[in-house]
């Protein structure tokens, strides 16, 4: 046994001096939804044959993105090692999880200083020996190259979004910012990025601030990334190399081709030519978001961010909105200034209760519009009332919302024409401005990521209060939503979300989940500690809308904005049983969803067979009211309903 000690330690440069020659650094993050959680799965498989076939004496380590550790257990029993990046959100995605490595991770193993580091996405993994070590003439390149100057996907060529950025990220990594202007050439950009070079090199890099140029949040961000660090290792670090090629050359569908590669992307979709594998594979959401969908979120990412455009400005001017109210609002607003070819802005002029947007958001343009905001809300000078001709000095106020409904009802009305928003109907041009609206800023990110729930469940909104005051009738019983959840028989988790501690305090026997917080039951603006308030609703929010099922009364705003933005973040719309509240006005976000899965009365489920009978009963009072028409069942009609009258339907109804 001795014998075979000593040799393994001289194999490995003696037990003294025995340190890892190889390192893989994997930037991964994962969200909460089934498809996310079985990608990781296929991931962390792959990564751990991967080392288990190349690099069986070397360290594969994955930097998870979130601000929980969320992964650890399932990286861990697969014989990788685990870090959280503890400087997410603010240095996120790929740059942020290597610089967490670099600085705070790697010091702490046994690495070579000449040991070869590679830097991925955890989607990135080995197909190859690894190259030899000591590597010769290896600083720091990119793992895969292509094309530095193709434009950025969902953006117009026209529109150099990353060059100000570049110009910025070279002067914090001390070089000269003239040297971004260096794009009229063409260069290599760093695919991914993925790069490869040795742990000496990147951590002289490290100290240069090579990994601080770029504050990466959004996919956008990363795709400015895959082009600013290949601009900085061609002009400043004079390579111009890679160690696999062009991807969009090498990455056919060709085994042979495959087989020589050093990494292969691992994907959960396949692409079927090179220019839709470069869209999908530039552009693969981190938070769920299905590709068509990501590329429309990063195209208004990309529009609104331009300063020099017109501006239609929204202004928070009614006090007692709520938050499912504000975002609807919100979501017009947004959709009747990209018709108009302009971006929104906000007014610093506000009355909403619950505070800023930006305190619990991604914040959205300033205007510098502000108006006078009395109690009431009533008209203003440049209000916006129609979708044409709009002025630079337009404001969407609560007046221009009745006019909104008026042009843009759904199934009959008119449909933005904005590049973004093109080909998709009033609900699903909503919806995808509800997911824009509702990016979530790091102090939600952090509240949310607290409570666990599982996957799949569904989720329930049972609204009482001001709400219940409103609907002037007897309120549903917790067990009628429990009755509108068989539904769903596939579903046994569920996440609650209510105002009312009664129906906290019942649910409670039903095993049903929800957030641990003090519940009053009082109207929120009457709340002294508002902020909280709002903060739990959103945490609810964040949960909800990854749940597999939703059961709701459709005459909630907040519900209709639950949907709207769970259907916004799955690209399809989600299963909904519906409590029947005849709430379809407004022409907008309640009709998205007109035909419930189920239907609920005050005793449970309405089954086919009542649907049935309601219509005939329907059809015999219609025909009892018409003057063309007397018979048999006109008689029976008036005696089942002697004090009915029939109202004209409304024109949006």
């Amino acid at each position: 046994m001795k014998d075979l000690v000593l040799l393994l330690c001289w194999l490995y440069r003696g037990c003294a001096d025995a340190c890892f020659e190889h390192v893989v650094v994997a930037a991964a993050h994962y969200d909460r939804t089934n498809a996310s959680l079985a990608l990781r799965t296929r991931l962390l498989d792959a990564q751990a044959a991967a080392k288990a076939r190349w690099l069986p004496a070397g360290l594969v380590v994955v930097v998870e993105n979130d601000v929980v550790e969320r992964s650890r257990i399932e990286v861990e029993r697969r014989g990788l090692a685990y870090a959280r990046n503890g400087g997410y959100p603010g240095h996120g995605f790929e740059l942020g999880a290597w610089r967490w490595a670099m600085s705070e991770i790697l010091p702490h193993r046994d690495v070579c200083a000449d040991a070869v580091v590679y830097l991925v996405q955890d989607s990135m993994v080995m197909n190859a020996p690894p190259l030899a070590h000591p590597p010769a003439n290896l600083t720091a390149t990119r793992l895969f190259s292509f094309d530095g100057t193709k434009g950025l996907a969902g953006v117009p060529r026209s529109e150099d979004h990353w060059v100000p950025e570049a110009e910025i990220a070279f002067a914090r990594a001390g070089s000269d910012p003239a040297l971004a202007r260096s794009r009229s050439r063409r260069f290599p950009g760093a695919f991914g990025p993925n790069l490869v070079g040795t742990y000496a090199a990147w951590r002289g890099l490290l100290e240069r601030g090579f990994f601080d140029m770029l504050a990466v949040r959004s996919k956008l961000d990363e795709q400015r990334s895959e082009r600013i660090v290949g601009l900085f290792l061609a002009v400043v670090l004079g390579d111009e190399g890679s160690i696999g090629g062009d991807y969009l050359l090498v990455q056919r569908p060709s085994r042979v081709i495959r087989a020589k590669l050093p990494f292969v992307k691992t994907m959960a979709h396949k692409a079927r030519s090179r220019d839709q594998l470069h869209r999908s594979l530039i552009s693969a959401p981190k938070g769920g978001l299905d590709k068509p969908w990501a590329n429309r979120l990063r195209c208004l990412e990309a529009w609104q961010a331009n300063a020099s455009r017109p501006t239609l400005t929204f202004v928070d001017d009614e006090r007692s909105c709520g938050l499912g109210c504000r975002f609807l609002r919100l979501a017009a607003a947004l959709v009747a200034a990209l018709d108009a070819g302009r971006r929104l802005a906000l007014s610093p002029s506000s009355r909403w209760h619950f505070g800023r947007h930006a305190d619990y958001f991604e914040p959205l343009p300033l205007s510098d519009i502000r108006l006078t905001l009395p109690d009431r809300h009533p008209h203003h000078i440049n209000e916006w009332t129609a979708p044409d001709d709009v002025p630079h000095e337009a404001v969407f106020t609560r007046a221009s919302l009745d006019n909104f409904w008026h042009f843009y009802r759904v199934r009959r009305g008119r449909r933005c024409r904005h590049p973004c928003l093109d080909g998709l109907d009033q609900c699903e041009q909503a919806a995808l401005a509800a997911v824009y609206l509702a990016r979530p800023n790091r102090r939600l990110t952090e509240a949310a990521a607290n409570v666990s729930m599982e996957p799949p469940y569904a989720a329930v909104h049972i609204r009482r209060g001001d709400k219940q005051r409103e609907r002037k009738g007897p309120a549903l019983s917790v067990s009628a939503y429990a009755d509108a959840l068989k539904r769903f028989p596939d579903l046994s988790r569920v996440w609650l979300m209510t105002e009312d501690p009664r129906v906290a305090e019942e649910s409670q026997s039903m095993g049903w989940h929800l957030t641990e917080f003090s519940r009053t039951g009082k109207p929120e603006a009457t709340t002294e500690d508002i902020g909280a308030v709002a903060l739990n609703s959103l945490v609810n929010l964040e949960v909800a809308v990854n749940a597999s099922a939703f059961v709701g009364a459709d005459d909630s705003t907040w519900f209709r904005f639950v949907l709207m933005l769970a259907m916004g973040r799955s690209g399809r719309k989600p299963r909904v049983s519906s409590l029947a509240s005849g709430f379809w006005t407004k022409g907008g976000f309640g009709n998205c969803f007109w035909r419930p899965d189920a239907c609920v009365s005050l005793g449970g489920l309405c089954n086919a067979t009542t649907h049935l009978l309601s219509l005939w009963l329907v059809l015999l009072v219609v025909a009892a009211q018409s003057k063309a028409y007397s018979g048999p069942t006109a008689a029976l009609a008036a005696a089942a309903f002697p004090t009915l009258k029939l109202r004209e339907a409304s024109r949006d109804t």
